[in-house]
């Protein structure tokens, strides 16, 4: 994307205005700069012509130097608005030559970063970068932390534009401190809609609303309406990626009553085709094509390739609703066609390096003909060159080869060493499942043998007591009552080791009744909470879930001195989470012994589960999550 040339000149004011203190000059110089200056706005071909009249300024004049470097820095700004990068380039060096001798590096620096802009929007990106990091670099020297905001942003739009969003990211980000840092809000704010866009697309919602709310915070600070229009359509393509359309429109609408010239038909015609989209996925075709048809005569306008095959598109899959063809035939071409040129552009500068490369080689040809001609007792030197040529050439084959088979090799191997590891971690699952089927069945014997057997037996005990209380002694009346005590703990543990509301319900019911209980025999308060629609899981998985919630209870009650624990269930979009919470001493985690059995059943359940575990512990309280994804 072509950075609108009103903003090139606000960046440049705003280096103007934190950079050191331009010296001063004759009048009439001020007033041919204020001309040219109000020409750039209206009439760039008429502002040149000014910048040259100062250009022939006699070399006596006071501060010759400085004024002539800045007019070529101008010339050079209109040169590359005009698409005349190499020429730009040309008087971008020339300002470099003059700001240079008289010391000025934030101006140095500042047309770096402009030769780095011309060779990005002319596509030579290799090339850009070298004049980025050299400009960065004088910033850094003079700590410029205004000059640094806008550099890193520039570099930072660069690697969105080669497809390397993490790159990008670091430099939007290095951007917004620096922009921070010197108060240059222009500059802040744009970086954190860079941001907050390239979070969009990788679909990260909430990451991009942060940095999206970022950005209108400090525009409240900025009246400037360009920063006002970007951020309405950030707001409009927020709302609709999260199904809000009714407030995409909203503010998508509002982008367009800006009314200002540094909000050019790109702009425009992005917000245009945005309406178009957003009416369409709310089935309002007639509006839709209003828009779309809107933004696709001005993205041809300002020649927007990108733009146009985007609105295109979308054009096409208007007319395919409404059965239209013809018109879906007729944009489905134009769509077509603006590709080809594209990638054409694209490669264009490859296909010129091999056209320069044959011209070279054929013409190498001609020379070693000449020599045959010339020199017929060369021939066997000639000879030599030639194998020795073809050797190498041979060699190289082979290396190449070798190469290719090496990396094949490898590929399969890695395939090879992930099916391994898909299958150790099948088998592991499978081991995990079998040991806590058995550790379930024994749980089960050994209830059923507390309740059957020893609760039977003391219950007999109890009985045969009972027909002695007419002896009416303390001491049978004493043991009948720890014998109902006891019999009320086989119970308790029986019921423990298999909750009857586990079998009976599911594991919302069970965790609640547990959680009950709890309360009414423990001096702790035990709190439950569930959040969200009910889930579908297996009955095993329901048992183990349990289980796990069971022994990090336990562990709240015995090792941290907890007054409340909380226990939380939450279901949304087919994933659960479960987080028990306390606030007890908490625990090291480092230093935890590692004979303890507690956490290792929790880590073996939470893998059969394939879930993932979280545990925060300190002074003030445990808290462990546990999410599982049931998609």
């Amino acid at each position: 994307m072509k950075i609108n040339f009103y903003i090139i000149l606000l960046f440049l004011i705003i280096l103007n205005t934190y950079g050191q203190k331009d010296p001063e000059y004759p009048e009439y110089l001020n007033t041919l700069f204020d001309e040219a200056y109000f020409f750039e706005l209206s009439n760039p071909d008429s502002a040149l012509v000014t910048y040259d009249i100062i250009l022939q300024t006699p070399k006596n004049e006071k501060n010759y130097d400085f004024f002539i470097a800045r007019a070529n820095n101008k010339i050079g700004t209109i040169l590359t608005e005009q698409g005349k990068y190499d020429s730009a380039i040309v008087y971008y060096n020339k300002s470099i030559k003059g700001y240079s001798k008289i010391g000025r590096k934030d101006r140095v620096a500042m047309n770096n970063i402009c030769i780095g802009n011309a060779y990005s929007w002319k596509g030579e990106y290799s090339k850009a970068v070298p004049f980025y990091l050299n400009g960065i670099d004088k910033y850094e020297a003079i700590e410029d932390s205004c000059g640094l905001g806008g550099a890193y942003r520039s570099l930072g739009t660069l690697f969105e534009k080669t497809g390397r969003p993490e790159s990008a990211k670091k430099n939007y980000f290095k951007a917004s401190i620096y922009s921070k840092e010197s108060n240059n809000l222009f500059e802040l704010i744009r970086s954190y809609y860079k941001l907050s866009n390239l979070y969009l697309e990788e679909n990260k919602i909430d990451s991009s609303f942060i940095f999206l709310n970022k950005a209108k915070q400090n525009l409240d600070k900025n009246t400037s309406d360009y920063l006002k229009h970007i951020i309405s359509y950030g707001d409009a393509k927020y709302y609709l990626s999260i199904g809000e359309s009714t407030k995409a429109l909203i503010n998508a609408k509002a982008a367009i009553t800006y009314k200002n010239k540094n909000i050019d038909a790109f702009y425009r015609a992005l917000t245009q085709s945005l309406i178009g989209k957003i009416y369409f996925e709310q089935g309002k075709l007639n509006y839709a094509l209003k828009h779309s048809l809107i933004a696709a005569e001005m993205a041809k306008n300002y020649k927007n390739k990108e733009t146009l095959i985007n609105v295109y598109a979308q054009l096409s899959d208007i007319y395919k609703k409404m059965n239209n063809t013809d018109k879906v035939l007729y944009y489905n071409e134009l769509e077509s066609n603006i590709r080809d040129v594209v990638l054409n552009e694209k490669q264009r500068e490859i296909i010129n390096t091999l056209i320069i490369e044959y011209k070279i080689e054929k013409k190498d040809k001609e020379i070693i003909q000449q020599s045959l001609l010339l020199e017929q007792s060369k021939n066997e030197v000639q000879k030599k060159k030639i194998q020795n040529y073809f050797l190498i050439g041979l060699t190289l084959f082979f290396l190449i080869a070798s190469i290719l088979l090496f990396y094949i090799f490898r590929q399969r191997q890695k395939r090879k060493e992930k099916e391994i590891e898909v299958l150790k971690r099948e088998n592991q699952i499978r081991t995990l499942e079998s040991l806590i089927e058995g550790e379930e069945k024994e749980r089960i014997r050994i209830a059923k043998e507390l309740h059957d057997g020893v609760n039977g037996d003391l219950s007999a005990i109890k009985f045969k007591l009972s027909s002695l209380l007419e002896l009416n002694t303390s001491e049978i009346e004493e043991a009948i009552k720890m014998i109902d005590n006891s019999c009320n703990q086989v119970r308790a543990i029986s019921h423990n080791l298999i909750p009857p509301s586990l079998e009976n319900f599911d594991l919302l019911d069970a965790v609640e009744v547990y959680c009950d209980k709890l309360n009414t025999s423990l001096k702790q308060k035990i709190i439950f909470q569930h959040f969200g629609d009910k889930i579908s899981i297996t009955k095993k998985e329901e048992i183990n879930i349990f289980r796990i919630i069971q022994e990090l209870v336990n562990n709240s009650i015995k090792h941290a001195e907890a007054s409340e624990i909380n226990v939380q269930i939450s279901c949304r979009n087919k994933s659960m989470q479960i987080t028990v919470e306390d606030n007890g001493k908490g625990f090291d985690k480092e230093n935890v012994k590692e004979n303890g059995i507690g956490l290792k059943n929790i880590q073996s359940r939470v893998d059969y589960l394939q879930a993932n575990m979280d545990i925060l512990s300190n002074s003030e309280g445990t808290s462990t999550t546990i999410e599982i994804d049931k998609t």
